[in-house]
């Protein structure tokens, strides 16, 4: 959770955004949420709290905070996005489980930090090969959830993933 808004509006100052009375709602309502909401979950939690923001507002409104780096965008499979607040440090670093049925979004951290290793020398490796300074990632891996993938009418959907890609041989981490 943010802790200090003067802390974002500092930051949004920064970057030239005005703290308008749509942005100042999204982030309360973004701050009081566990889980990544879509712009439609905005809106209703913004209905159900009696205020009124047009969805068109809502969307440049997450698209400002998103360029400011106050939130976080999170590109579903079915062409939308989900966001949540930004919140700083390892402890809130987190990768996503997407439900390619559902959409369900599972965040977890339980191997972080092994993941983070194998990050950062895949990101020192690209960086090198294409003279690019990589400056933040977000990693998903999609699939079916334990509901989905429960469901008899989706049986015949699940492929192991051998038979679904190709691999090399060679992996990234055996190079030097």
């Amino acid at each position: 959770m943010i802790t200090d808004n003067k802390e974002v509006h500092k930051k949004l100052n920064k970057q030239g955004y005005r703290i308008t009375k749509a942005r100042e709602i999204i982030l309360t309502i973004l701050n009081k949420s566990p889980k990544h909401l879509s712009v439609d979950d905005i809106y209703l939690a913004i209905k159900a709290s009696g205020k009124n923001v047009g969805t068109t507002t809502i969307y440049r409104a997450v698209d400002s905070l998103t360029k400011a780096g106050v939130i976080r965008k999170l590109s579903l499979l079915n062409g939308r996005a989900s966001f949540k607040i930004i919140n700083g440090g390892m402890s809130e670093h987190h990768h996503h489980l997407i439900c390619r049925h559902c959409q369900k979004v599972i965040e977890y951290s339980d191997f972080i930090e092994d993941e983070i290793k194998l990050i950062k020398k895949l990101e020192t490796i690209v960086s090198k090969a294409h003279q690019f300074k990589i400056e933040d990632h977000q990693l998903s891996f999609t699939g079916l959830c334990k509901s989905c993938k429960a469901a008899p009418s989706l049986r015949g959907l699940i492929r192991p993933l051998a038979a679904s890609r190709a691999f090399k041989k060679e992996s990234f981490l055996e190079r030097g």
